[in-house]
């Protein structure tokens, strides 16, 4: 049934533990791990939040029903990003004007995701309060502590979703307990967005109180990421002094830093410490920047696993299509096979399914680092045919300032202006050696970095009345990327401005634009294709129509306009 296979998705987990295996079967099955059995010891709780931190992972996968990537839905469309390359159910994205609805696939697995992690980790907070539950401990204090921090883990990952959800959907649901058969319900209301940052802030509160700054698995969340997050949080809800010391906390106490200088094994090739952040992401590399990030191979080390990371090919221009890379394979009579060797020399295969506007592109100085050859690509390369120890450049990577009359052809016939020369980003380079044609992004990853905690720090500098401090801390970064020390005065747009040259391509970018209250106006102005597509109500995304169906008990109000 159509109503249950949507919103009812929330209660699966609870569903599940919440049957009697002796009324429902005869015998028990060997292989699997029933809840009542998984939630019984420390070593089940360690193993149900891998799961959940598997799901966080999913926003560098595609969701279930398109081919964009699920963190490209929350980039492509605003001021820096643009979608050239869709297909099928992934023009929505271009053509927001007519085809962004409560139908709409990614609204609805986005939601959908969301609302699993969060019943995932709801179950783990209602399972650890159990008595009966053996920490494995060697004292009580020990265990309380276990118990605590199992805790603080689900609870920072609940406050993580309901971060996507209240800036993407606003008003939503709130659900702080474990569903299962005795207490499902059809009646859900969207409960306001400050109700919910008020509990994310309880949450974070909690993590940050029970967890250490660093762990040796790289995919847990630590407290320098629950502070982080409560430090934005708190810059949403205008609570500047508060989020002032959170995150001054973070960047001078929690042992992180920048990265300044060249390391890693990438260091003795061409490149820049910026550059080299994203090829050793991990503290253990000596990347001390990192807050938090994933393993994305060697999945028998890996205890959240192996996934479809599709975060690469989805930034990566469809360069192979371009004129002069195809003449150049026809001139030189370069065979089939011989073809992937532009993919294998270029980084992999790209599909562009987010690309660059061209205003985000000229944003940067000549001399900053996080623009030059080896932080975006500049051109593509090919082995000469003659002289293996030769390259030949094929193309130059290129923006162009398109006309208004372009965007209004392109909005009436709803082409995108794909354009395979386009330049783009190489922070999530490579593709797997051995499948050099793949999708895949083959590294390890970073999720949150402390210069995105300076970023939030100028924020809630500026919002606390400190303009110039956050202009210092705004210079912190601009430094240590080779940019001109910035003198003029700071406001919320050159915040926004030196966001997008430093995280492009790493987050959901309308999140701080919603935040800030510049959504709307940035993303008309300088991504003149949505200039002719953005409508007021889309500032936020419609609630999926299947889940206002499924809510069979009361009425759940849509966002206005859809």
């Amino acid at each position: 049934m159509k109503l249950l296979k949507y919103f009812t998705i929330l209660i699966l987990f609870g569903i599940c533990s919440s049957c009697d295996e002796e009324d429902f079967l005869t015998e028990e099955p060997r292989d699997d791990i029933y809840a009542d059995q998984l939630y019984s010891t420390y070593d089940g709780f360690q193993m149900a939040l891998n799961a959940s931190y598997a799901m966080v992972r999913e926003e560098f996968a595609t969701t279930a029903n398109t081919s964009l990537g699920t963190q490209v839905y929350m980039l492509a469309g605003t001021d820096i990003a643009w979608s050239p390359n869709t297909s099928g159910s992934d023009s929505d994205w271009l053509n927001w004007s007519t085809d962004l609805s409560p139908d709409n696939d990614a609204v609805e697995d986005i939601f959908m995701w969301l609302y699993r992690e969060i019943n995932s980790v709801n179950k783990i907070i209602a399972r650890a309060e159990n008595p009966d539950v053996d920490w494995q401990g060697t004292s009580t204090d020990e265990n309380s502590e276990r118990m605590k921090e199992i805790i603080a883990h689900a609870k920072l990952l609940r406050a993580w979703a309901y971060r996507h959800l209240t800036y993407l959907y606003s008003d939503v649901p709130l659900s702080l307990d474990e569903i299962d058969g005795a207490n499902y319900k059809t009646d859900w209301v969207r409960t306001p967005v400050p109700e919910i940052r008020a509990q994310m802030i309880e949450d974070l509160i909690f993590a940050k109180e029970n967890l250490p700054w660093r762990y040796d698995n790289p995919g847990r969340a630590n407290k320098a990421v629950a502070m982080h997050y409560l430090a934005e949080t708190y810059c949403a809800t205008g609570e500047y002094s508060k989020a002032v010391a959170e995150a001054a906390t973070v960047i001078e106490n929690s042992g992180y830093a920048l990265v300044t200088n060249r390391f890693g094994n990438n260091a003795s090739n061409p490149g820049n410490h910026f550059i080299d952040m994203f090829r050793e992401p991990f503290y253990t590399d000596g990347n001390t920047e990192t807050l938090w990030g994933f393993l994305n191979i060697e999945e028998s080390v890996n205890p959240e696993g192996n996934f479809n990371n599709r975060i690469r090919d989805q930034y990566y221009s469809y360069y192979s299509n371009a004129t002069p890379v195809k003449n150049y394979m026809k001139n030189n009579n370069i065979s089939t096979d011989d073809q992937l060797k532009v993919y294998e020399f270029n980084g992999g295969k790209g599909a562009q399914r987010a690309a660059m506007t061209a205003w985000a592109f000229n944003l940067y100085e000549d001399q900053d680092l996080r623009a030059d050859q080896y932080s975006i690509a500049r051109y593509i390369i090919f082995p000469n045919k003659d002289n293996a120890s030769q390259i030949d450049t094929l193309l130059f990577t290129h923006t162009t300032t398109f006309s208004d009359e372009f965007y209004q052809t392109e909005k009436e016939e709803g082409t995108g202006g794909a354009s395979a020369e386009w330049p783009f980003t190489k922070k999530w380079d490579y593709v797997n050696p051995a499948d050099p044609k793949g999708v895949n992004s083959y590294n390890d990853f970073i999720y949150l970095r402390l210069a995105e905690t300076y970023l939030v720090y100028a924020e809630a500098l500026l919002g606390n009345g400190e303009a110039d401090a956050a202009k210092a801390t705004l210079n912190v970064l601009r430094n240590r990327s080779n940019a001109s020390e910035f003198s003029g005065t700071v406001d919320i747009d050159f915040i926004l401005d030196e966001r997008a040259r430093e995280l492009f391509g790493e987050v959901a970018r309308r999140h701080a634009l919603v935040r800030t209250g510049k959504f709307l106006e940035r993303s008309r102005t300088y991504n003149r294709y949505m200039y002719f597509h953005l409508k007021d109500f889309h500032e936020y995304w419609p609630i999926p129509q299947s889940v206002i169906d499924s809510n069979t008990g009361s009425v759940m109000e849509q966002n206005p306009g859809y």
